[in-house]
């Protein structure tokens, strides 16, 4: 059940918010995969169109996956892109752990990348926009994870923001593992 707060700020015209989704996982693929769901959370929102992810900028610089993140309501996670975005009324779906939650993701662990993250708090200041937080239990179970060659990639992630997780699913393919996912909404919080 969604908290009164949430549903009654959504159903309002001007409604903007930035959600916060947690854990990152192995990729992003819940949040495809959840499409639907957002439709019956966010319905006005989502009937207006005004629902845009923030996406590792590396992705629009690769070829046919720029094109699919567009495609599935991506934009870039710049703050210049972000801010615009807001100024369009757009509601923000952000993954605050980023890349490093990314590789961090172990099957079998719930785990937080966030004493480092702040930009998402900041940009709701500068905005006054509520933050919705978003926890996606059981997305850190939808592939088993590799720590193989963990250092190169590690040293990749921070130093050009290239993330490469080593992840496998059903039967050893890209295929999510069939497992339950529950998606918990806070209510909106005010960032001042």
């Amino acid at each position: 059940e969604l908290p009164r707060a949430l549903v009654q700020a959504e159903a309002k015209p001007e409604a903007q918010f930035i959600i916060a989704g947690f854990p990152h996982g192995c990729g992003s693929e819940f949040r495809i995969l959840m499409e639907g769901y957002i439709q019956k959370v966010l319905p006005n929102i989502v009937k207006e169109n005004n629902l845009r992810t923030l996406a590792a900028s590396i992705l629009f610089k690769i070829p046919l996956v720029r094109e699919v993140a567009l495609w599935t309501g991506c934009i870039d996670a710049n703050r210049k892109t972000a801010e615009m975005a807001l100024n369009k009324g757009r509601t923000l779906l952000v993954l605050p752990g980023g890349e490093a939650e990314q590789i961090l993701t172990t099957y079998g662990k719930e785990k937080v990348y966030l004493k480092k993250r702040k930009g998402f708090i900041k940009l709701a200041m500068r905005n006054q926009i509520s933050v919705v937080p978003m926890y996606v239990f059981g997305s850190s179970d939808l592939f088993y994870t590799s720590t193989f060659l963990f250092g190169p990639r590690h040293w990749l992630m921070k130093n050009m923001g290239i993330c490469i997780p080593f992840c496998f699913g059903l039967l050893g393919s890209l295929c999510p593992l069939p497992k339950k996912i529950t998606v918990a909404f806070g209510a909106p919080m005010k960032c001042t």
